[in-house]
């Protein structure tokens, strides 16, 4: 469904961190921000 463009996931994703943010990202989490974060590997 994503690739036939029938599934918008890109637009739900609130920010992309990599490894090293892991940790940032859990701060903004407990905070309520940044929510929907992509962790690339």
């Amino acid at each position: 469904m994503y690739q036939a463009g029938k599934l918008l996931v890109d637009e739900l994703i609130t920010a992309e961190i990599d490894q090293d943010g892991i940790n940032d990202a859990l701060d903004q989490f407990d905070r309520g921000a940044g929510i929907r974060s992509l962790v690339r590997y």
